[in-house]
């Protein structure tokens, strides 16, 4: 309300949280709607329990399924899961077990894209040792086979949705 105050939002505008796994509980989604939040973004990452933890993410697969049912059992049916790929030690078949387990959770969208180190990071410091660019191109290849067989158009780098449902910014 008090941003519709200040700002000449479209009363349609699609308003986005940026969600790490442990915000998003049944409880705490129906607040953010009531408070006016129509799109939620679940930094999911992965759903394979060891490159979480060599991520660094303080959730596991659970988890991140529990957030994405708590958005459906909270009516937000606009939510996004992002994911990464290309991650330590990964495999196409791993990887593309992510995108079978994110699409099992029905989301409207999803960021699927490579993993960079950045400086003044972990992986910056100690360097893991990273799947080949011919892993890394054929896990690509392949997860977007699997997303477009689900419906998922991609419309930017590392966006896919379902139709109707592409990000607005």
């Amino acid at each position: 309300a008090g941003l519709r105050a200040r700002l000449p939002l479209r009363p349609d505008a699609e308003i986005t949280l940026e969600a790490n796994i442990g915000a998003v509980e049944r409880g705490k989604i129906a607040e953010f709607r009531a408070a006016g939040i129509n799109r939620l973004s679940i930094g999911v990452q992965s759903f394979d329990d060891e490159q979480l933890q060599r991520l660094g993410r303080i959730h596991d697969r659970r988890a991140a399924c529990a957030a994405a049912e708590a958005a459906h059992a909270a009516g937000l049916a606009n939510f996004n899961l992002d994911l990464m790929f290309g991650l330590p030690g990964q495999t196409v078949a791993r990887a593309l077990a992510d995108i079978v387990n994110a699409v099992a959770l029905q989301p409207a969208h999803l960021s699927y894209y490579q993993l960079t180190v950045e400086p003044n990071t972990a992986f910056h410091r100690s360097p893991p040792t990273l799947p080949e660019d011919e892993t890394t191109d054929l896990i690509q290849q392949r997860a977007q086979a699997e997303l477009a067989r689900h419906g998922y158009q991609s419309y930017e780098v590392s966006a896919y949705a379902r139709a109707n449902q592409r990000c607005r910014h």
